[in-house]
């Protein structure tokens, strides 16, 4: 990736490819490759250099590509490789020095309207691409043949060919490891930790209840806080309000009618005692 680079003549481009990008790298804030436009790659070179020529409309307009000297510094700065996309006819007709380089480059046959891709682990296997979905025919940069190289894992790689090495790759394939003692199956994807057995099942909890638990938990279940309704009765006969695994209240809190010395009926706590009754100092006041 560090022996290419994308020239553009223009700044909002160079901003849009490396958006784009961006979005194709694990790490969003490096892109793949390095981008840049043409007055800024003065002075500079590389391996392969990819040049945008951005231009094509109805209104013959080149814009700075009818510069001389940009048009200079953009065709010498590939060492091995150079590759230009654009519109040549607009070129041609617009300006005499395009029109005499890309004269020698069609009397070369080095125009043509698409990009011809060799696979690296496969030679004899060419992909000819013209448009965006063109290259999802060899997205993982190699041909449109599966991989099927035998990992470490024991997982046959599921890409497509691809030339960079399976040490970079996460395997996606279900896990194939099984946990001891329980001889449950992982449940994660086989790059991922497996942890601990998170099967569920049905265990009978010290206190009675039946609860749905992960296997990993184990027969030791006294740490386990049961978090199902109390079944206890309190002394005045109602049912606990907490969950089991808490203590059950020393005075009921629940709220229930008591008909008092005076008549009135009024809702109070049952454990509670009642005292006054408030309706008869109301009616006194």
């Amino acid at each position: 990736r560090k022996q290419i680079t994308i020239l553009t003549a223009y700044s909002g481009q160079v901003r849009l490819i490396r958006q784009e990008l961006r979005k194709l790298s694990p790490d969003r804030d490096q892109p793949t490759v390095y981008v840049t436009s043409v007055d800024n790659y003065q002075g500079e070179e590389n391996d392969i250099i990819l040049l945008s020529m951005v231009r094509s409309n109805t209104k013959g307009i080149i814009g700075f590509l009818n510069t001389s000297n940009r048009i200079c510094v953009a065709l010498s700065r590939a060492r091995i490789g150079f590759y230009i996309i654009g519109n040549g006819h607009l070129l041609r007709t617009k300006n005499s020095l395009w029109d005499r380089i890309l004269g020698i480059l069609s009397s070369k046959g080095s125009i043509g309207d698409g990009l011809i891709l060799r696979c690296q682990n496969h030679p004899q296997k060419e992909t000819k691409v013209t448009c965006e979905e063109d290259f999802k025919l060899v997205m993982d940069g190699g041909c449109d043949k599966p991989c099927e190289t035998l990992l470490d894992c024991g997982h046959k790689c599921s890409r497509l060919c691809h030339p960079y090495s399976h040490s970079e790759l996460l395997c996606q394939q279900p896990c194939l490891k099984k946990f001891d003692p329980c001889g449950h199956g992982c449940v994660l994807r086989c790059h991922e930790d497996c942890g601990k057995c998170m099967v569920m099942l049905d265990r009978d909890l010290p206190c009675g209840h039946v609860a749905m638990l992960p296997c990993h938990f184990g027969e030791d279940l006294s740490k386990y806080r049961c978090d199902q309704p109390c079944d206890k009765i309190v002394d005045c006969g109602h049912q606990c309000p907490k969950v089991c695994a808490d203590k059950c209240p020393r005075v009921c809190k629940r709220e229930v009618p008591r008909e008092l010395d005076c008549g009135h009926r009024i809702m109070t706590v049952c454990g509670g005692s009642v005292g006054v009754c408030y309706l008869c100092l109301s009616m006194e006041s």
